[in-house]
């Protein structure tokens, strides 16, 4: 008697019963996944875009660090010190300009290390290396040719 009770309730929903239920909510389950599957895709493509531009700035970084640590000892030699701060970063990252600038003991402005600025002792030596970042996930490059990423890294030592 208690079966014609759970039938007589199953009319009452609608008259839907138990093996067609199921079928109704693998098929609510697939497109829930369909419609969730894209967003988690691009919130995967951001987390990998964002460690791969962490470690793009790290190695930018390390390389203006060893570009000023270089200076600190042959601050005259630009082009010694260019070439070693590129040689830094490893070959998938290409530099788009290493600056040397100094600054005179007490002086806060840095400008060219040429004539009046040539480093001596006592002189600042500042270092900076900027890279074009450009994503590797087609989604997020196509974001990125509407606005141009430029890192940059300096660093500061002074002349020995």
């Amino acid at each position: 008697h208690s079966m014609s009770k759970t039938n007589a309730g199953r009319a009452a929903l609608g008259g839907v019963d138990h093996p067609t239920r199921r079928k109704r909510q693998r098929g609510q389950s697939i497109v829930e996944f369909a419609l969730l599957t894209p967003l988690l895709l691009l919130i995967i493509s951001g987390i990998v875009e964002a460690g791969r531009a962490f470690t793009v700035y790290l190695q930018i970084a390390n390389a203006a660090r060893e570009g000023v640590r270089q200076a600190g000892f042959s601050p005259q030699d630009t082009q010694y010190l260019d070439a070693i701060t590129r040689s830094e970063v490893p070959s998938w990252i290409t530099i788009v300009d290493v600056s040397v600038t100094c600054a005179a003991e007490g002086n806060a402005t840095f400008n060219d290390c040429e004539g009046a600025y040539a480093p001596s002792s006592g002189y600042k030596i500042k270092v900076t290396v900027t890279y074009n970042y450009v994503p590797i996930m087609p989604i997020i490059n196509d974001v990125h040719t509407l606005m141009a990423i430029t890192m940059a890294a300096e660093a500061v030592m002074q002349v020995q």
